[in-house]
């Protein structure tokens, strides 16, 4: 395991993007790259009120869970510094966002949507993609969402990177925000 030493983490590291570009895989590699803690808001809601994603939204809802998601967002910040995984669209509220640019380090893991599309076709835990036309709702959720990506400290494409490329390209991009 290698400790990153030149830089001192003294904030969260939040990933933030669209789902299938990685969040979790790659926030789960940095953090041990980094030697800290990693934490995943989906799995922590799931935790906290014993649903998976799916069902949270079929018995309550998008907006509960979206309330939801602002609570722990909210816990997990202040417990930290981690490596967060949000879920794709925890932008979507603007005070969200506001925790994120004045809390966290944010890093959006980007895709395009025929890549993304590819990458979540045969997942059925996608609430949001339970659609006939995947590609079509992925491009519309992928629109609302992209101004507020674009906002994020560092940006990386995935499309064509690994796993550990997308690591790298992170480790390397946060010693210049020092």
């Amino acid at each position: 395991m290698i400790r990153l030493t030149l830089i001192s983490l003294d904030k969260n590291i939040a990933l933030i993007g669209f789902m299938g570009v990685g969040k979790s895989t790659i926030g789960c590699s940095l953090a041990k790259s980094l030697g800290i803690g990693f934490k995943d808001t989906d799995k922590q809601i799931e935790k906290e009120t014993n649903m998976d994603i799916a069902n949270i939204f079929k018995m309550k809802g998008e907006q509960w869970f979206r309330d939801i998601e602002s609570i722990v967002l909210t816990n997990l910040i202040s417990d930290g510094p981690y490596i967060i995984a949000t879920g794709g669209g925890i932008v979507e509220r603007s005070i969200n966002r506001q925790i994120l640019k004045n809390q966290t380090i944010t890093v959006s893991l980007l895709a395009t949507a025929e890549t993304i599309c590819q990458r979540v076709i045969l997942d059925n835990n996608r609430p949001l993609l339970n659609t006939e036309n995947k590609l079509q709702e992925i491009e519309r959720l992928l629109n609302l969402r992209l101004k507020y990506y674009y906002e994020s400290d560092i940006l990386v494409w995935t499309d064509t990177l690994t796993r550990n490329q997308v690591k790298d390209k992170i480790i390397d991009e946060l010693k210049y925000l020092k």
